[in-house]
């Protein structure tokens, strides 16, 4: 018997339909994944099962859960199976958890009533959530969130949320934020606890791969509807829906370097825009006449396997073959020219421990390596490693304890010690791309004057016009473009302006923050396509940051490993990551969600 039943669910906002007639049901203790883009309708689904969408966004249908309908309860009536039979998991763990209250705290408020009225009760079940997902009490009890790492917040959101012992828990992008290993240790510890408690997990996601780590079933929304589902191991060998493919398709493999990754072109469509057609329609390389004519429905394909396609029978041999992406096995694509352009000598860095007055936290102990003149050099390792901490003192933004930094002849060591004009050609130099495109980007200024800012700051005499838009030509966009602000743009082009404008200045050493960690997995391919273009174009060294192996493989000639401010491995990036001589980076190659031949091993 299901447990959780979902039929015929339809959200609007304002009269515009956002989600269409979704159905599925949820049986007990079993898992089932919610995959699509941004914009497919996922988050709003498992919102509304629980009564949390935003205001003004209605929902129509049926949802019971154990009976119950849940669908038009009033709030005093939720509040009783939310937290306590349901319960859910966000993807930002340090949003969801209060600042101001401990971690006890939050665990013990999600115990049920009669453990809190008794002290000593309340002492042992908070210890034994926290032993359960991995934390040590003494530690971590009494800390407060922002002393924890992203992956221990994770955790003890984890905790609180398991805390009522739900029948029921939904999972909203739970790792997004998270590095390969710890990602996959927190998803290992959600398909243990599931199973030994017997519980119902719903895991919203945009990874196919963390999708199959975990999930029986599969279901894939794409503009408001649902288009395929499947078990996960059959969706995994036989997908039957152009867009599932090309998902599917999407995914950087690890073991080697691809010349060509491929991408879903276009955007997800408002799901008001194709209510009479095949939503995918315009992105589908099989749409015919007939796909823009009427909308498809979920049709059985074979037992437990429904599609949403018109032409299923007629290309579903043709869709097996776009998981797999043609690739080399060298991992060199570019060959650094002779010469150095960045040295780094014994970097040192520290920070005062916010949990422990008088004490330091090694960030970066010793640190040494150079990036070639032309070469993708990769800095890879957990949250905590030292990456991001190399990248603000290679930038001046954190001036190092000791070491030395030199770029392209300058003493980069100290900012402080530059003159005007050396501090003016630091800017030719380097140039970043970070992670959140959005934040790095001033939203009451257009794209245009963004562009415009940094042309002149290369060159006051420069046509401004013809360069904005050859920058806007360069990074896949148009010049209509140049009049919206920031808010106006999808991520992927939020991300393609912050390149731009990186670009514009010609620097000769190119950082890469994350730039692809916070998008889809269909925009990533399109991303680092553009800067390996670019790199060639404008023959710049790039120091690439990120812990995503895959992404390692397709973008870098060598790669350092970081490990707790150390680097303890480093060398060609195909010979690393075959034959990894350190056990951590083993742990790290060992941590990937991969989608090999046999599938995902669970």
């Amino acid at each position: 018997m299901s447990l959780l039943t979902v039929d015929s669910v339809d959200i609007s906002h304002r009269g515009r339909r956002l989600v269409r007639d979704v159905g599925f049901s949820v049986d007990a203790g079993t898992s089932v994944g919610i995959v699509g883009e941004s914009g497919s309708g996922k988050s709003l689904t498992v919102r509304s099962l629980v009564g949390l969408l935003p205001a003004g966004v209605s929902a129509t249908g049926s949802v019971t859960f154990d009976g119950w309908e849940l669908l038009g309860l009033p709030e005093r009536g939720l509040r009783t199976v939310r937290g306590g039979r349901i319960s859910l998991l966000m993807q930002d763990p340090f949003s969801m958890l209060n600042p101001v209250q401990t971690v006890f705290a939050h665990v013990a408020e999600g115990l049920a009533a009669e453990i809190r009225r008794n002290r000593a009760k309340v002492r042992a079940e908070v210890h034994g959530r926290l032993e359960e997902v991995g934390l040590d009490p003494a530690r971590v009890a009494r800390r407060y969130p922002f002393q924890l790492s992203g992956g221990m917040r994770q955790r003890v959101a984890l905790a609180a949320a398991l805390a009522g012992d739900p029948d029921l828990l939904i999972a909203d992008e739970p790792t997004t934020a998270l590095d390969a290993t710890t990602q996959a240790q927190v998803l290992a510890m959600l398909d243990s606890l599931r199973r030994r408690r017997g519980m119902a997990l719903v895991l919203v996601t945009h990874d196919l791969g963390v999708a199959f780590s975990v999930c029986d079933r599969i279901m894939v929304m794409y503009a408001g509807s649902l288009v395929e589902q499947a078990p996960a191991d059959e969706l995994r060998r036989d997908p039957r829906h152009p867009y599932t493919a090309g998902l599917l398709g999407s995914h950087l493999p690890v073991d080697r370097r691809v010349e060509t990754m491929r991408s879903i072109p276009g955007r997800v469509p408002p799901a008001d825009s194709v209510g009479g057609q095949c939503g995918f329609a315009s992105r589908c390389a099989w749409a015919v006449d007939a796909c823009r004519a009427e909308r498809p429905l979920l049709t059985l394909t074979t037992p437990g396997h429904t599609t949403a396609c018109l032409r299923v029978d007629e290309i579903a041999p043709d869709l097996l073959g776009p998981a797999e992406q043609e690739g080399q096995d060298t991992g060199d694509a570019n060959v650094a020219a002779p010469g150095v352009l960045l040295t780094v000598r014994d970097l040192r860095k520290s920070y005062r421990d916010l949990s422990a007055a008088k004490q330091r936290t090694d960030a970066v102990k010793g640190v040494s390596f150079d990036v070639g003149v032309h070469e993708s050099v990769g800095l890879v390792g957990e949250s905590g490693s030292g990456k991001t901490t190399i990248a603000r003192t290679l930038l001046g933004l954190a001036r190092p304890d000791s070491g030395t930094i030199g770029l392209g002849g300058l003493d980069l060591t100290d900012y402080r010690r530059l003159s005007r004009e050396q501090s003016r050609g630091v800017a030719h130099l380097v140039q970043v791309v970070f992670q959140d495109p959005y934040s790095s980007l001033n939203p009451a200024r257009t794209i245009g004057a963004t562009l415009r800012e940094a042309i002149t700051a290369r060159d006051r005499a420069a046509d401004h016009r013809a360069e904005t838009a050859e920058l806007l030509a360069q990074v896949g966009l148009t010049e209509q473009h140049a009049r919206r602000r920031p808010a106006q743009l999808s991520g992927g082009e939020r991300q393609r302006i912050a390149i731009a404008r990186a670009v514009a200045l010609r620097p000769r050493l190119l950082i890469c923050d994350e730039p692809v960690a916070a998008l889809d997995v269909s925009v990533r391919a399109e991303i680092l396509t553009l800067l390996r273009e670019l790199q060639r174009r404008y023959r710049m060294s790039m120091l690439f940051i990120t812990h995503e192996l895959s992404v390692v493989r397709q973008m870098t000639d060598r790669v350092l490993v970081l490990y707790r401010g150390e680097i303890v491995e480093q060398g060609r990036t195909a010979l690393v990551l075959d034959n990894p001589g350190h056990e951590y980076t083993a742990r790290l190659v060992g941590s990937v969600l991969g989608l090999d031949q046999e599938g995902v091993t669970r």
